[in-house]
């Protein structure tokens, strides 16, 4: 290896919420990244970013047959490029990265699958599939520490993972906004309106949450196929709801969240808890983790939000009233809290430093291991 190795990172395509990480991950002087992605996703909805000249990239070209997914020039690019490590999403559906985790070995290539893992036990079929692909890879580089342990509970050997956690783009902030106790309660949502993301629930417990939460200003900021029939039961629940739209501009997302007392998503939680606590808002979601995705894992009780019993309207309003009803000191120490957590587990910067010391210290050991063999071999 290298003294300054050669990674080749490879994407489906250039996410907006990852331009940070990416960039970070390029910008790290203890390795030499080259980026390559594809150039759609499969339903065409994630917005996308342009490569700065400074940073080395290749375009792939995706093919997509249902939900498998070939990405044109990346195996010849493998072949190729001499790579001491691949670091690769780790999806059984993309079928050009199963055969880079078999050419991998004749290239001395270390491969690493950045994946999001396991959301429940699997079984079946399923289960071998998982473990036969994952095991292809010399490690994997995981979303959340509920992954971990349900990998570790499949046979998956706990040394070939490492937790390095998600993350979107830096909010634009400098310091967490003041809200106070007699303000009205400012609700918020941001994501896409898909019917997993149960927001009539949401809009039922602020309905039957009391005075507090019923004079609360909720903010729903998204498209989706859900929309006009929350619209609809916003108006039939006689809840006020300012539908914003989809909002993707920092600047923009900074003023939804300003002032904002709690994220609320009752269905599954994904990114969007990432993006609330990095503007310093706790969240509410339910506590069924083996119907949420890793992201739901940085909603911790009493410090970044509250969580409630899955599908229940009463238990999801007490959850709510109980951010509402904090006093000014007990709110401010929850933002820091919440703002603490990001920083430290969930922003772009914690992310890419837990990858490249990942990648690092898997390209050391096999180099560590060949030293200590000569050495052997020369004292004998």
């Amino acid at each position: 290896m290298r003294e300054r190795p050669s990674v080749l990172l490879v994407q489906p395509l250039l996410a907006h919420y990852r331009e940070e990480l990416l960039t970070l991950l390029a910008q790290d002087d203890r390795m030499s990244l080259k980026l390559a992605a594809g150039d759609s996703s499969s339903d065409g909805i994630i917005q996308t970013f342009d490569v700065p000249g400074a940073i080395e990239s290749l375009a792939l070209k995706n093919r997509y047959v249902g939900m498998l997914l070939w990405q044109r020039g990346l195996v010849q690019e493998l072949l190729r490029g001499k790579y001491d490590a691949l670091v690769i999403t780790g999806s059984v559906h993309h079928l050009s990265t199963w055969v880079c985790l078999l050419l991998a070995p004749f290239c001395r290539t270390r491969t690493y699958l950045w994946t999001t893992g396991w959301h429940r036990p699997d079984s079946g079929a399923k289960r071998l599939v998982r473990l036969a692909f994952y095991n292809l890879a010399h490690h994997l580089l995981l979303y959340g520490d509920w992954g971990y342990e349900l990998g570790v509970q499949s046979g998956f050997p706990r040394r070939k993972m490492t937790v390095v956690y998600n993350s979107v783009q830096s909010p634009d902030i400098t310091t967490v906004a003041q809200v106070r106790q007699e303000e009205p309660v400012k609700i918020v949502f941001v994501g896409r309106l898909t019917k997993e993301k149960e927001l009539d629930l949401l809009l039922h417990a602020v309905a039957a949450g009391g005075p507090r939460l019923q004079q609360a200003q909720v903010i729903i900021a998204g498209d989706g196929p859900a929309l006009r029939h929350l619209e609809n039961l916003a108006e039939r629940l006689r809840v006020k709801v300012n539908f914003v739209g989809g909002v993707y501009d920092p600047k923009s997302l900074a003023d939804i969240y300003r002032r904002a007392r709690m994220t609320v998503i009752p269905g599954r939680a994904g990114l969007t808890v990432i993006q609330s606590i990095g503007h310093g808002v706790p969240v509410v979601t339910h506590s069924r983790q083996d119907l949420q995705v890793a992201e739901a894992e940085a909603v911790v009780i009493g410090i970044t939000g509250e969580r409630f019993n899955y599908g229940d309207v009463e238990s999801l309003s007490g959850a709510m009233n109980r951010i509402a009803d904090l006093d000014d000191d007990a709110f401010r120490s929850l933002q820091t809290a919440t703002r603490q957590a990001w920083l430290s587990r969930w922003s772009a910067a914690a992310q890419a430093e837990r990858i490249a010391s990942a990648v690092l210290v898997g390209l050391r050991g096999p180099r560590l291991r060949r030293a200590t063999r000569l050495t052997r071999a020369s004292e004998s």
